[in-house]
């Protein structure tokens, strides 16, 4: 299995590519009904799990943004990938009991991206405990990370990665990890409490691209100064009635993110929604 790099040594990707384009993709929850699911997924047992009607438009969905989208350089996998136990609500959601599920779905939704992006690099991280540490045999993303299809592609867990000949720095994380920072707070906020952070810890540098995928939201890139980013998204979960009650004001929105980035510089961004009417 790969380890996650320290925060002192990001991991160079694509070191001699002046343009980078990167696909972003989190927050799948494969197992869950009202997560992302491929046809024709089967059980333990070997039947056939049917798609909701949710679900056909999600995976129509996103079969049609991919191909929108077309060659990437680097893949983002941004966490909960698989849905989990669902141990605070008792399964009510779930479309399979059994975690090893999930991670099948998981992991088959980011290789038919793969497939299609034909990407150079994959980059995979960890998402929240609640959906990856409830299942058998460890981290679920890590399991699923682990069944991704990567003989010819650069591959790793990650915090931190210089991408591109412009050594920008990303760093990546499922969601905002100091305490008292709430997720909804804007961006700039958000940046300033991450920067306090660095330099308590006596990080040597601080990142040019900060993204978090925890928020079930995509908003576009925020300049916070001196062309530092702020980034969040991008969610493939479905309109889940138990979302709606916690603190999120609307429900998700669900699609895939596209970046383009010119030497060290955001120059483009695209949100390559689902639209879920049949």
């Amino acid at each position: 299995m790969k380890t996650q790099q320290p925060y002192d040594k990001p991991i160079k990707v694509l070191p001699n590519s002046e343009n980078v384009k990167i696909t972003i993709i989190a927050d799948a929850h494969g197992g869950n009904k009202y997560g992302i699911m491929p046809p024709g997924t089967v059980n333990k047992e070997g039947g056939v799990l049917t798609q909701t009607r949710l679900q056909r438009r999600l995976w129509k969905g996103y079969v049609k943004a991919l191909k929108e989208i077309g060659e990437t350089d680097v893949l983002v996998v941004g966490g909960d990938m698989a849905e989990g136990k669902q141990v605070k609500i008792a399964g009510v959601t779930l479309s399979d009991s059994d975690t090893d599920i999930h991670v099948s779905i998981g992991s088959s939704v980011l290789n038919y991206a793969i497939e299609q992006l034909k990407p150079k690099a994959v980059l995979c991280v960890a998402g929240t405990d609640y959906h990856t540490t409830y299942g058998v045999g460890g981290n679920l993303d890590y399991q699923i990370a682990d069944k991704l299809i990567h003989d010819d592609v650069s591959f790793g867990y990650v915090v931190n990665a210089e991408i591109g000949k412009s050594k920008t720095l990303w760093n990546l994380q499922h969601k905002i990890s100091i305490a008292n920072v709430n997720q909804l707070m804007p961006a700039e906020k958000i940046f300033r409490f991450y920067y306090r952070d660095l330099a308590s810890n006596r990080i040597k540098r601080v990142p040019d691209v900060v993204a978090r995928f925890h928020m079930h939201r995509v908003q576009p890139p925020t300049i916070i100064d001196s062309n530092r980013y702020f980034i969040r998204g991008a969610c493939l979960k479905g309109k889940d009635p138990y979302i709606a009650t916690l603190s999120y004001p609307s429900n998700p929105d669900v699609g895939v993110l596209q970046v383009e980035q010119v030497d060290g510089r955001l120059e483009s961004y695209k949100f390559h929604r689902i639209e879920l009417q049949e």
